[in-house]
């Protein structure tokens, strides 16, 4: 890929011509000034949570002229697309990912953020298990052209960044941060506190105020606080992994294998190809647990070498392979229940902005797509429609 610069107006150029002819929206130009005029708040825009459709919502804005401010919670910006050190590696995904194959989203990531896609080889699989343990069949994944979203189908081989999504995370912040974006982590929001004219976003860091606010129903706000304190509906759910540094010589090669029917493994993913530090005859495994509840906010206890006889079991490793060593990783997450969302848009909508899907009014189609699949969220016109607004 050639390199792309990330000046306010080619950025906003690539956004606004992929919009016209990708997706057929009439891309508008704007100027955030001339809109809204200045103000004395911090910024403009405060941005809770730094997950891809944050960043890209955030590069938007910003192309717009508008000042925008990208508050995280953790350490690393990225959500759950973030990395970690883990098994003696750093910069390591931290849970399976996949771009399943959508071609309105792989032309956004390679034309409008700059990053190149390759075909996954081999190509993901799905491994369904009986009650037994035992494999009963192996199809192509995904298996079916249907997606959760009615005007998006999967179509075409798999695509991946070819430096890992390590490279379209970073990507993103490069750019932002050329679009003078600026991004606090370690900045917990506790509640927002909704004004006529201001947003402001509280917590153990202070405040930061901005005239709007966009958040996610995964942020972790739960409190607004206007004429009187309101506690939004939310659930407290985790994802846990657990990440494998394998010495391997006798295991079949694979990318990324769904399963279904195993009572532990969701998903498992060979991220060996994307990791620098990795020596020659290792492999780096990640594979998602089913696990959904931490206990006391804390990892649960995971005998790795029983996964692992599993993953033997079902044929991707042989007798010959060997655990180096393992680690569980994993991050709880907060999300607001449909009742929280709809009291926000209904409520706020002018002051508060939901991502990615603001004019996507099925509340489940827009939940799963959040959570589940982010190439059919890039693929989606109502996310472009979001990432257009002023």
């Amino acid at each position: 890929m050639s390199d792309i610069t990330g000046s306010k107006s080619l950025f906003g150029e690539r956004l606004r011509r992929f919009v016209k002819e990708k997706v057929a929206l009439d891309p508008s130009s704007h100027n955030w000034d001339q809109k809204y005029g200045q103000s004395n708040t911090d910024t403009d825009i405060l941005i809770i949570g730094s997950s891809m459709v944050h960043l890209a919502r955030a590069l938007a804005l910003a192309s717009f002229g508008a000042r925008v401010t990208v508050l995280e919670q953790r350490e690393q910006l990225g959500g759950v697309w973030s990395t970690t050190n883990t098994v003696g590696l750093s910069n390591v995904e931290r849970a399976p990912h996949i771009f399943m194959p959508c071609e309105i989203a792989y032309s956004f990531i390679e034309e409008v953020i700059g990053i190149e896609l390759v075909e996954v080889e081999p190509q993901p699989f799905i491994l369904t298990v009986g009650k037994n343990g035992k494999i009963e069949s192996q199809n192509p994944f995904p298996n079916t052209e249907i997606t959760t979203h009615p005007q998006v189908r999967y179509s075409g081989q798999c695509r991946h960044p070819r430096e890992g999504t390590n490279a379209l995370l970073n990507r993103l912040i490069e750019l932002g941060k050329d679009l003078d974006v600026t991004f606090k982590v370690n900045t917990f929001v506790d509640a927002l506190e909704v004004n006529n004219d201001t947003v402001t976003a509280k917590g153990e860091f202070g405040k930061v105020s901005g005239r709007r606010a966009v958040i996610s129903r995964g942020s972790p706000v739960v409190q607004l606080d206007d004429s009187e304190a309101v506690i939004l509906p939310y659930k407290s759910s985790s994802n846990v992994s657990l990440h494998f540094l394998i010495e391997s010589t006798a295991g079949q090669t694979f990318s990324f294998v769904h399963v279904d029917g195993h009572p532990l493994i969701k998903e498992i993913h060979d991220v060996s190809t994307s990791t620098k530090e990795i020596k020659t005859g290792q492999r780096l495994i990640i594979v998602k647990l089913r696990y959904n509840i931490f206990e006391n906010n804390e990892l649960p206890l995971i005998d790795s070498t029983n996964v692992f006889d599993d993953l033997v079991r079902l044929d991707l490793f042989g007798l010959g392979d060997r655990i180096i060593t393992s680690q569980v990783t994993g991050y709880a997450q907060t999300r607001l229940t449909e009742i929280g969302v709809r009291h926000l848009e209904q409520r706020y909508g002018d002051r508060i902005e939901i991502v990615p899907f603001a004019n996507l009014s099925n509340l489940d189609i827009r939940a799963d797509l959040c959570a589940q699949d982010m190439s059919v969220a890039f693929s989606a016109p109502e996310f472009y429609q979001t990432l257009l607004r002023c």
